[in-house]
């Protein structure tokens, strides 16, 4: 199985098997929005979200020890609690979602007008 995560100045896409799985787009002001994630993130983190979508997405449950590190670095201070658009949160694949689902990962920002919670 293939898998590959492509970085560029202003998208980031993770392929699994051929198949594109996962984008992350980048935003105005810098931030970044990865599918399957209710937050924008900087670009590091960014790269991270798209690392615990490609374990997920692989077979690696939610209590493997490398996901629930990525998990724990992404609630750090410093991503910014926004929620984002609605579309991907519609469209979760289900491993992602079972562990997106869980206390405490979704944006814990301020209500933004336009804006949805997932």
């Amino acid at each position: 199985l293939t898998m590959a995560i492509k970085i560029d100045d202003n998208l980031m896409t993770l392929e699994i098997g051929g198949a594109v799985i996962s984008e992350a787009r980048r935003r105005p002001g810098g931030w970044w929005e990865v599918d399957f994630w209710p937050r924008f993130f900087d670009r590091g983190r960014a790269i991270t979200a798209l690392t615990v979508t490609e374990l997920l997405e692989t077979g690696h449950g939610a209590d493997d020890p490398l996901v629930v590190a990525l998990r724990e670095e992404l609630r750090s201070p410093g991503v910014l609690g926004m929620t984002i658009t609605g579309n991907g949160c519609c469209h979760w694949p289900e491993r992602t979602r079972a562990v997106l689902d869980q206390p405490g990962l979704s944006g814990s920002g301020p209500a933004v007008p336009g804006v949805i919670s997932c």
